[in-house]
């Protein structure tokens, strides 16, 4: 755009004197345009290697450097301008100033100096003999409405930049959290694989355990002697055919009996003792 502004400047100025505009402006105009243009592009492309403050001043140190060029303008051109071309040269400084306001809404008082570098200069040097009043009038408002336009445009920058960083933030506790749950995810699907092997074992070990009690009542019942199992109270809990065939009692006689229902009076209390 200042590209732009500038070439539009240089046409008019030769369009109504015949003659190039000041060469040494002119030349230090393109050169400023075109080196912040590569420092922009140059601090893009290196914006994690750049600190903070030096890449404000790459971008400050031109743009003040560009405001007093177009602070210059006036008192260079001005006195050998025509009404029309100062008329129309303001115009287009208030073009730039427009589109300044929102662009530089990142940076505060570089971007004010530079509104006020484009639009005050002008508008004090006009030289008409009626509308110049006015026209003045005109530029110190649209000055002041440039600062207040620039200010709204730097607040809802800075409102936006906050929102994004609380959204970052949300963003950031959600990735942190969705990490935990995925790592609780695993630790779970260890567990469950380990429960998983725990249960293995156990039935392996209950149908080892139900096999050799399977045997060994298998033993009892058909073992020739007498079997009577017995509960820490004395109590018969079990008994085997051997033992009702010896006995002559049935199971359903004794389970539940005490085993002195076995007693003699052919043995003494230390054999059933020691039973």
């Amino acid at each position: 755009m200042t590209l732009i502004a500038i070439a539009a400047i240089a046409w008019i100025h030769w369009f109504s004197r015949d003659a190039l505009i000041h060469l040494p402006w002119l030349i230090s105009a393109v050169t400023i345009v075109v080196g912040r243009g590569i420092i922009i592009a140059y601090v893009l492309r290196h914006t994690e290697r750049l600190s903070i403050r030096l890449r404000e001043r790459l971008f400050n140190i031109p743009l003040v450097l560009n405001s007093l060029l177009w602070a210059a303008l006036p008192y260079l051109i001005f006195p050998q301008a025509s009404e029309p071309e100062q008329f129309v040269i303001v115009c287009i400084m208030a073009g730039l100033a427009g589109g300044a306001a929102t662009v530089l809404s990142p940076v505060k008082w570089p971007a004010r100096f530079y509104l006020f570098c484009v639009l005050v200069p002008g508008s004090i040097l006009l030289e008409s003999s009626l509308a110049a009043p006015v026209i003045r009038s005109l530029g110190l408002c649209f000055f002041v409405v440039m600062l207040i336009s620039h200010a709204n445009a730097r607040r809802l920058l800075l409102e936006a930049n906050l929102k994004r960083f609380e959204n970052q933030q949300l963003l950031d506790d959600v990735q942190k959290k969705r990490s935990e749950v995925e790592q609780l995810n695993v630790d779970l699907r260890k567990a469950e694989a380990a429960l998983r092997e725990q249960n293995t074992h156990l039935e392996r070990e209950i149908a080892f355990r139900t096999e050799r009690n399977r045997l060994a009542y298998s033993v009892i019942q058909n073992t020739a002697e007498g079997i009577m199992v017995t509960d820490p109270n004395g109590l018969i809990i079990e008994v085997n055919p051997a033992f009702s065939r010896i006995t002559g009692y049935a199971v359903a006689d004794v389970l539940g009996q005490p085993a002195n229902l076995l007693l003699s009076e052919k043995q003494d209390r230390q054999h059933y003792d020691h039973l």
